[in-house]
């Protein structure tokens, strides 16, 4: 993690389902905490990535393109439940991005039978700084 403020990108994106589109995306000089590559928590991310594909930088995205909400029962002992929610909507992020960055890639991370499995959804190139 940084320990100080230094160049990133605040993108916004649009999604239906698993389609995803980049729609604007702002330098901005801030500090991206938990922007480590490694990370492997089911959830989708936003890499910043190099010409040839590698990531530098991760970042949990909270909320974007979640397919259910968790529901409260108003009757007392009534255990929440999830429902399917529509699957479209926008989400945004601040990803780091160190010279070497090229492109980002939504990325979709599960648990597989023995690890987890990374999908790529959608990968745009960064707009130069």
């Amino acid at each position: 993690m940084p320990d100080k403020p230094g160049p990133a990108m605040r993108l916004v994106f649009e999604y239906d389902g698993d389609q995803v589109r980049l729609i604007n995306q702002i330098p901005v000089i801030a500090m991206v905490p938990d922007a480590d590559p490694r990370q492997a928590v089911p959830g989708v991310y936003v890499d910043s990535r190099t010409d040839d594909g590698v990531p530098l930088a991760r970042v949990r995205v909270h909320g974007g393109l979640s397919t259910s909400h968790e529901v409260f029962s108003p009757n007392e002992g009534e255990r929440p439940h999830r429902i399917r929610r529509q699957q479209h909507g926008a989400f945004s992020t601040v990803v780091p991005t160190s010279h070497d960055a090229r492109q980002v890639t939504v990325v979709r991370l599960a648990h597989g039978p023995s690890a987890s499995a990374a999908t790529d959804l959608a990968t745009f190139p960064l707009r130069p700084r």
